[in-house]
């Protein structure tokens, strides 16, 4: 047991010894710092396990890290998740994490198991065998790989070897038998093809070459001495002329194959796992493994092993390398087993970043403020802080304090003169350092000594201004403004030109002529071009630079004065600044400018030709490894070897002038999200039934949008992975925007937004750069096409067309109408004067006759003693002069056709004026038997109303008179035209002997006036002994009544009619009136569907009972009235019905057997409920108000038939129609 432990510890201690001789006979040379930056989970990173780096064609970088892909644009992660049916197996494949690219797919092959991710639908991959069965692959898949062309070789369990031109899109056979090629069955590892040569690597370190295009081999190699076990892993990367070859087994060994040459030469062999190898742009060599990382140069001459990697802050961790990759930019990405990605690139952090945990000092917690630098004369650097003096080494990075001087001195400026003395200043006092040795002066507030051309020293002090100094004595002279004034504070002071100084103090800017000694201050404040500027601003720095400008660092801004031409220039962040608080500026030996502000560094560029300068301003910021807080004023220095040192809070950084990056990056930007309406457009989604993409938005060429999809914002990435917030975009919408637009980014992404964009094709054109604003030569460009709104279609302009035409058409036929109705209405109104002054002619001729017959009658009605002739005469009289009325009015319409007529209204009686217009058709109506009455309910219910009081005047229509009347003929007095004390109402009562006319005589007499009247009574005169004849008439009035017609007002109403108001009654009234014209058009109606009814209907026998009974009972009705009026019963009938006793007997008799019979037909019948109901109503309608009364005169069943009677003729009024003619 105990000769096992030696063993054991022997074989450690070889191998360590071999590890160190290895070391020892690497070629040695000055190890390379390298500053890695962390991207971990915190930034969005999927895992911190990374197995897999690689950049897809359009730069981003895909990672595969815990189980997970995600692509990366340098500020944002997209995530790729898989399942079961995303996964092929791989039966033969136990080797390294893979993953391959090529232009549409990422494969990622790893222990048995292949996937593939659709890049340009950004998913993985479904069903990844029939993807492979339509490759042509028929058997299952062994292995698969990925060559530098993106083309495919597939190896399947038949042993055959397909390779397959993804270009192209053909799949051939390339080799059989694949696993016998050498004297055992092998297993094929790797697979690169190089100048159309193919090499297959075996795990027994076999390699062959064959042609590609023929498949036929070449020759093969072995790499190894010793042949390789089964578990070996081996990775090939081509690159060049070489192959680079890296196999895990029994041995571990990074070789590499010159094609050339064919000759296999050692990199690395180790005792431990290699990972992965990676090829960078300046073709170095980065080998990660379980101890670490390797970086070898191109010719294996240099080799350089870093056990630990170190972050830009200074920290350092100790982990497994899994993974590397070199991607195009010339950066490294470096993946860890558990901590993140470790990115690097050679022009990132230039400026080396001395922080306070360089400063022996101070503690963690404590405050540095690094505030001047100066070179002593063996090339050591002196480092003034706020807390005492330090010494730097270049070489060795290390600070250390300096002896011989005061702890915790405030430093304020270094100086070093011609007698490479070096002069502190400080808060305290001002030091003289020399040999070793320190001098002290009582000297306090010390800015800057400076050192003149004329080998004079002069202290700038914050107390007494600009002093001269006796560095023996230790003497001051203040030097006193030409005019008096008193400088009280000098910060800084340089050479202005021969002879002269320029200076900052506490008046703005001074000069100072030490040849004549005369100090002037302020200066330039005369001068127009600083007129806006002087005053303004406290100045932090002033520097004379080789071109002999003037540049002035201000808290806003810079400040450039040419003294020559005398022009001023103002640079702000806008113009190019990194900040616009500006801290320090200095110059290197090729004439650039260095600016240290509040926040980072500007280099400034300038070029003078043709009498103009130009400024280009270059930035840098934390991201580069400026220190992360401000610079501090005027700490600035610039060493003989070109290493510029800029001071600040808790550091400083360090640069190497000659290590400058590039200043040009050509970038291409990269679309990676698509906005609408401020929400993110998914791919394959449909908005508003559009789908917008269906493809990436980093692969789509065209966007087409429905015009009211108009807010649209669009970021873009320029996949700056070296400093992404110095990341400045330029972009426009052609078609939209006249200039470009210009952005700087801070996270990398930047955006283009776009609102309410009108219909139209635009391209939104997108450039990038790095912080020199160079632009990239390649723009990322999108088209974007808004469709027309639809009333903007073809369709929409098509029938836009097509109503103006009709419009037009329409016009001209309306104008041409109009024309037309012009000419007409011309021809019409012409037709019409015509016809004015047709019927004005005839209507004069009218006139005339009229006048004729009017004069005349009007005579012959006063001498006309006949009353029926006279009450002919007069209508003929009123007639006519209607009729002449109607032909004034002709003439009044004429001459209102020519000169024009107002209205003028009058108030009158309605019921007046329609009894005047009743009165002209009395006598046709007559004529024609028909009744012709005016109901005018108002006038009679106010005529109730109405008083009447006596009057001594003539007597007028409306008045009641009083009067007597006696006719006598032949000398003998009539009874029947006899009467006394008889009232009536003048026009509106007849006079009470019907046909004489005589109450028209009764106008005009006053009361007790006696007037005799003769008139000759009609021939048709109902008086029939004294028709024809004379009868004189004796009238004698005894009283004149007024009548008093009450106003018609709410108060009368309420009292009269017990109404609220007038309109109240009014509408009462209508009411009232229309519901007896109701009644009234119903019963005559009835009346006249019945007498159509008998009139259609014959009764053929009357049975003599019925006859009898109805003769009975008609006879006691009518004689009653018939004895009233003292006239028989035949007389009467024929008076009223126009027919004899016994025609009415039988007319009604007939009626009842008509209704009978429907009755009977229609099986109507009476029951007891109707009966008893309708009894009380029925003995109403026969005129008995007591039931008893009527049902003791008739027995039930004729009151029953009676009531049938009444039902058969409410049927038949019911189901009448009725029809108009």
């Amino acid at each position: 047991m105990e000769n096992i432990t030696m063993k054991l510890s022997t074989i450690k201690v070889i191998r360590l010894l071999l590890f160190i001789v290895l070391l020892l006979n690497s070629p040695l040379h000055a190890q390379d710092h390298y500053a890695f930056t962390p991207i971990d989970c915190s930034d969005g990173l999927s895992g911190n396990r990374v197995r897999n780096i690689i950049q897809l064609r359009d730069g981003r970088i895909a990672i595969n890290a815990n189980e997970i892909v995600s692509i990366y644009d340098g500020t944002s992660f997209q995530y790729f998740h898989y399942n079961k049916s995303n996964i092929i197996p791989l039966n033969d494949y136990a080797g390294h994490h893979r993953i391959y690219v090529n232009e549409g797919y990422i494969y990622i092959k790893d222990w048995y198991k292949l996937m593939a991710i659709n890049i340009n639908e950004e998913r993985f991959e479904q069903h990844l065998d029939d993807l492979f069965k339509s490759y042509g692959v028929k058997g299952a898949l062994v292995n698969f790989f990925v060559d530098e062309a993106g083309n495919y070789w597939m190896l399947t369990d038949d042993d055959v070897l397909l390779y397959r031109d993804y270009a192209g899109g053909k799949t051939v056979e390339f080799l059989k038998n694949v696993s016998m090629n050498g004297d055992v069955r092998d297993r094929l590892l790797d697979i690169a093809v190089v100048n159309q040569q193919v090499f297959l690597f075996y795990n027994s370190s076999l390699m062959v070459c064959y042609d590609l295009e023929t498949s036929r081999e070449l020759y093969r190699e072995y790499a190894l001495d010793e042949k390789q076990d089964r578990s070996a892993t081996l990775l090939v990367v081509p690159r060049g002329k070489y192959l680079y070859y890296l196999m895990n087994g029994r041995k571990t060994e990074a070789l590499r194959f010159d094609i050339e040459l064919r000759k296999w030469e050692v990199i690395l062999e180790t005792e431990y796992r290699l990972n992965v190898l990676s090829v960078g742009k300046e073709h170095d060599i980065w080998i990660t493994s379980q101890a670490g990382l390797w970086v070898c140069d191109e010719k294996l001459q240099n080799k350089q092993f870093i056990p630990t990697l170190e972050f830009v802050d200074g920290k350092e961790i100790k982990t497994e390398v899994s993974t590397v990759f070199n991607d195009n930019q010339g950066g490294t990405w470096i993946g860890t087993l558990d901590r993140g990605i470790c990115y690097y690139h050679p022009n990132r952090f230039k400026f080396k970043n001395v922080g306070k945990v360089f400063f022996p000092n101070i503690d963690q917690n404590g405050e540095v403020s690094v505030s001047c630098f100066v070179e002593d004369a063996h090339g050591g650097i002196l480092v003034g802080t706020r807390q005492g003096l330090l010494r730097y080494s270049l070489s060795e990075s290390k600070l250390s304090l300096e002896a011989g001087l005061p702890r915790n001195l405030r430093c304020n400026g270094l100086t070093k003169d011609s007698r490479q003395r070096i002069w502190l200043s400080s808060v305290e006092a001002l030091f003289c350092i020399q040999n070793g040795k320190s001098r002290s002066y009582p000297v306090r507030d010390v800015a800057k000594v400076f050192e003149a051309p004329d080998k004079n020293l002069y202290i700038c002090s914050y107390i007494d201004g600009l002093c001269l100094l006796n560095p023996d004595t230790g003497e001051l002279k203040k030097i006193e403004e030409s005019e008096g004034r008193q400088i009280n504070s000098v910060s800084q002071i340089r050479n202005y030109k021969e002879g002269m100084l320029i200076g900052i103090c506490n008046l703005g800017l001074f000069t100072y002529d030490y040849k004549k000694q005369v100090l002037t201050a302020p200066v330039f404040k005369d001068k127009k071009a600083w007129q806006d500027f002087y005053d303004l601003h406290h100045y932090s720095d002033l520097y004379v630079d080789s071109r002999n400008l003037i540049w002035l660092a201000t808290q806003d801004g810079l400040i450039v004065w040419n003294p020559k031409n005398e022009e001023i220039r103002m640079f702000y962040m806008e113009n190019g600044l990194v900040n616009n608080s500006i801290q320090a500026i200095s110059e290197d030996r090729h004439h650039v400018m260095w600016i240290t502000t509040s926040y980072g560094i500007s280099c400034v560029n300038v070029v003078q030709e043709g009498g103009r300068t130009e400024y280009s301003f270059s930035n840098f910021n934390h991201s580069d490894g400026v220190i992360e807080r401000e610079f501090l004023e005027r700490s600035v220095y610039v060493t003989k070897d070109d290493v510029i040192l800029m001071g600040g809070i808790d550091g400083f950084n360090e640069f190497r002038i000659n290590k400058l990056p590039p200043v040009k990056q050509d970038m291409k930007p990269l679309f990676v999200n698509f906005h609408l309406f401020g929400k993110k457009v998914e791919m394959d989604k449909a908005y508003d039934g559009n789908v917008l993409l269906s493809e990436p938005v980093s692969a789509t060429q065209k966007i087409i949008l429905n015009y009211d999809q108009n807010f649209v914002s669009f970021d873009f990435s320029a996949l700056n992975y070296i400093n992404r917030s110095q990341t400045h975009y330029r972009y426009r919408l052609t078609g939209l925007d006249k200039e470009w637009h210009e952005i700087v980014s801070p996270t990398g992404t930047g955006t283009a937004s776009y609102a309410n964009l009108p219909s139209g094709t635009y391209d939104l054109e997108v450039y990038a750069a790095n912080n020199s604003k160079q632009w990239g030569s390649n723009c990322a460009t999108i088209q974007i096409i808004v469709k027309d709104p639809y009333w903007k279609t073809p369709l929409a302009y098509f029938i836009y067309c097509l109503l103006i035409a009709l419009s037009i058409y329409w016009a001209l036929y309306s104008y041409l109408r109009m024309n037309k109705r012009k000419l007409q209405k011309a021809q019409e109104e012409e037709l019409n004067q015509m016809k004015f002054r047709f019927f004005t002619n005839i209507s004069h001729e009218f006139r005339t006759p009229l006048t004729l017959i009017i004069t005349p009658l009007e005579s012959l009605i006063k001498e006309v003693g006949d009353i029926a002739l006279k009450k002919r005469l007069q209508s003929i009289y009123r007639n006519s002069k209607e009729l002449l009325d109607l032909v004034n009015q002709l003439l009044d319409f004429r001459r209102l056709e020519v000169h024009g007529e107002k209205l003028f209204l009058v108030k009158g009686n309605i019921a007046e004026f329609v009894s005047s217009i009743k009165s002209s058709f009395d006598y046709l109506a007559q004529e024609k038997e028909i009744s012709f009455e005016i109901d005018d309910k108002i006038a009679e219910q106010l005529e109730s109303e109405t008083t009447y009081t006596d009057v001594n005047r003539e007597a007028q229509k409306g008045d009641k008179v009083t009067f007597g009347y006696t006719g006598t003929s032949g000398g003998l007095s009539i009874d029947d035209f006899t009467g006394s004390d008889y009232s009536m109402t003048l026009g509106k009562d007849a006079f009470p002997v019907a046909g004489t006319g005589l109450d028209e005589e009764l106008y005009g007499m006053v009361a007790g006036q006696t007037k005799v009247i003769t008139i000759t009574l009609p021939e048709n005169s109902k008086y029939s002994d004294y028709a024809g004849k004379r009868v004189v008439f004796e009238l004698t009035m005894s009283y004149v009544q007024q009548a008093n017609v009450p106003m018609l007002t709410d108060a009368f109403v309420k009292s009269a009619f017990n109404c609220e108001t007038v309109d109240s009654y009014k509408a009462h009234v209508k009411n009232d009136v229309s519901g007896t014209i109701e009644t009234k058009i119903t019963e005559a109606k009835n009346e006249a569907i019945l007498t159509q009814l008998l009139d259609k209907c014959k009764v053929t026998g009357y049975p003599e009972e019925f006859l009898a009974q109805q003769s009975s009972k008609l006879e006691e009705s009518i004689s009653f009235y018939s004895t009233l009026q003292g006239k028989t019963n035949d007389e009467y009938c024929q008076n009223l019905y126009g027919m004899t006793f016994d025609e009415f007997v039988k007319a009604s008799a007939g009626q009842q057997l008509v209704y009978q019979a429907i009755a009977e037909k229609e099986c109507l019948a009476i029951t007891d409920y109707e009966y008893k109901d309708d009894l009380e109503q029925f003995a109403k309608d026969s005129g008995y108000s007591k039931v008893d009364t009527f049902t003791d005169k008739y027995d039930k069943e004729t009151i029953v038939k009676s009531m049938l009677v009444k039902k058969a003729q409410n049927l038949v009024m019911d189901n009448a129609v009725i029809t108009e003619k």
